[in-house]
């Protein structure tokens, strides 16, 4: 059984999102992954989503749905990340060249047994030691198709930050 982490704003757009095409992508996949119990969150995107939904006007969720969106996350198979897997991060975001909240989110995709990263904020069709991510909106009518870059891998080395300045 292949199971599928789930990206913050893949939720947000469940409950958010104006493009009707966009929320029922993402509600369809949702939902069959759910009934196929394979859908994996972690504290973080429960943490981002709470507060996504309160952010700015255009939102305006009352406490009542969050909590009540919350409650029902809570119920899923949540990776919780420990301190040495934020060590592992960290260090996929020197290899891997990640920002820090984005190496989070694969390392608890990692943590969770996932095969699959459903996320727009990573390159579509990589494969992030093990975890291949697979943007939903691609194949939504209408979605621009983001540029296939090649990066490459490097291994982490550590540079003393001191050795790196310029000498005035």
């Amino acid at each position: 059984m292949r199971r599928a982490f789930f990206d913050t704003n893949l939720l947000g757009y469940r409950l958010l999102e104006q493009d009707e095409r966009k929320r029922s992508s993402v509600e369809r996949l949702w939902e069959s992954s759910i009934a196929a119990g394979t859908a994996v969150i972690s504290t973080q995107v429960m943490s981002e989503l709470a507060a996504i939904l309160t952010r700015g006007p255009r939102t305006g969720v009352r406490w009542q749905v969050i909590h009540r969106e919350l409650a029902r996350l809570a119920l899923l198979p949540v990776a919780l990340l420990r301190p040495a897997d934020l060590v592992s991060a960290a260090e996929r975001c020197v290899r891997l060249q990640l920002p820090w909240y984005d190496a989070l989110i694969l390392q608890a995709a990692i943590v969770g047994g996932c095969d699959v990263l459903y996320s727009e904020d990573f390159q579509h069709g990589r494969t992030y030691d093990g975890v291949q991510v697979i943007n939903p909106f691609l194949d939504v009518p209408g979605s621009p198709r983001p540029p296939v870059l090649r990066v490459r891998e490097r291994p982490a080395v550590a540079t003393p930050r001191a050795a790196t300045r310029k000498k005035k």
